[in-house]
């Protein structure tokens, strides 16, 4: 990378972890998916570009709770006057 101080940090939500199964696997896999509120982000399988790019990047990735997603949601309303 780049700057190696920096870390960088991959978020995933928990119904729809197909980066972290990728990763556990070595190479994209089909993962289980569950219908979430992060639908744009619920693909059963992590493209294979996307994989070869991301594995040399980020850093770790972790997952978020439902309750997370819709809390951030609910802030970027009140805050940032937006709708995700």
């Amino acid at each position: 990378t780049l700057k190696p101080d920096v870390k960088v940090y991959g978020v995933e939500p928990e119904f729809a972890a197909s980066y972290i199964a990728a990763t556990n696997a070595g190479r994209p896999v089909p993962a289980k998916i569950t219908p979430t509120l992060a639908d744009g982000l619920a693909v059963p399988m992590v493209g294979p570009h996307a994989f070869e790019v991301a594995r040399h990047y980020v850093d770790e990735c972790v997952t978020c709770t439902e309750k997370e997603v819709s809390l951030a949601i609910l802030r970027l309303i009140e805050n940032e006057k937006m709708v995700v």
